[in-house]
């Protein structure tokens, strides 16, 4: 697994393998759409961005798999992974304006996961930051 940043500044994330789908062209896929403002309900591109859950919904989809829905319902779709043995692909939930998963986004590595939302549209955020500022539900896989 690999995490680094090369000369122009972009991120590549590679998995290990044991992800059932591959990280790094899901990841690429994220990527593209980095800056596209966050658009609440937003589930393709056409839409002119994304909403959390729809940014993992549409990347996964393009590699078959079916993550559709809401960060609750991808939450309900996911098995609960330890802090001490997460990979990037994993995603991590968040509770921010309403009980239960209500963020999502996927573990990159080095403590980042790209992610939408309505700060920053598509970006990476840093998991610690978000810990101090929303309650973390941890880390699941698919």
């Amino acid at each position: 697994m690999q995490y680094y940043k090369v000369g122009n500044g972009s991120v590549v994330v590679m998995g290990d393998g044991s992800q059932s789908f591959d990280v790094e062209e899901v990841h690429n896929i994220m990527k593209q759409y980095l800056g596209r403002p966050y658009v609440w309900g937003g589930r393709k591109p056409a839409a002119g961005g994304f909403d959390c859950s729809g940014l993992l919904e549409y990347a996964f989809a393009q590699v078959g798999v079916d993550m559709y829905g809401t960060a609750q319902s991808q939450y309900n779709k996911t098995k609960p992974v330890s802090e001490e043995h997460i990979k990037p692909g994993d995603f991590v939930f968040f509770s921010t304006y309403k009980p239960g998963a209500s963020h999502v986004g996927m573990y990159v590595g080095n403590g980042q996961f790209i992610n939408a939302n309505s700060s920053g549209g598509t970006s990476y955020s840093s998991v610690e930051e978000w810990k101090n500022l929303y309650p973390f539900l941890g880390f699941r896989r698919i």
